[in-house]
């Protein structure tokens, strides 16, 4: 079965399913009787809908503000500036994101700053593992020794780690290795 896309998420052919299996279970537990109650969160629903261009311009004028606050030169305050950048981006436009990720990587880099360096591959491969690109990821993941890590960030590595594993098990749905690793 083909893959599909929808609203820029793969659907394969075990996402149609799980995505037929829940929208079953939905209508099912929706008994006509039952409706009523949900009619509230519907109306909520639709309503968070509707204002969603709101939502967008109001993130947008948030980023437009970071972007006049650039601190120029190639110390730690610009480095904070692309990771509030990122913070911002890093689930609204991955393309955005991941440029912000590499120019926090270059100040690092230029600053000798180990560390900070490190924690620009983690952000960087978090959008890699986003956008499907699992061998950029796993290789930008396995180039940080975790020993430059604080624990906080050690655990959002393992975490990375964990997650590019198991998007990729569930990417591939292969019957010999998905089981142990989902």
């Amino acid at each position: 079965m083909k893959e599909k896309f929808f609203f820029n998420v793969r659907i394969g052919p075990s996402g149609f399913r799980r995505n037929f299996l829940f929208l079953l279970f939905f209508f099912l537990l929706v008994k006509p009787g039952h409706s009523q109650q949900y009619l509230p969160l519907l109306r909520q629903l639709d309503s968070a809908i509707t204002a969603s261009a709101q939502y967008d311009t109001a993130k947008l004028k948030k980023i437009y503000a970071l972007k006049l606050n650039k601190k120029e030169g190639q110390d730690t305050a610009l480095y904070d500036h692309y990771l509030n950048l990122y913070d911002e981006y890093h689930i609204f436009s991955y393309d955005s994101a991941y440029v912000c990720a590499k120019k926090m990587r270059e100040i690092a880099r230029l600053q000798g700053n180990d560390s900070l360096q490190a924690y620009a591959k983690m952000k960087l491969g978090f959008i890699l593992i986003s956008s499907g690109m699992f061998k950029e990821a796993f290789d930008t993941l396995s180039s940080i020794p975790p020993g430059l890590l604080n624990k906080t960030r050690s655990a959002e590595y393992y975490t990375l780690m964990a997650r590019c594993y198991y998007d990729l098990a569930d990417y591939d749905q292969d019957d010999f290795y998905s089981p142990s690793i989902i």
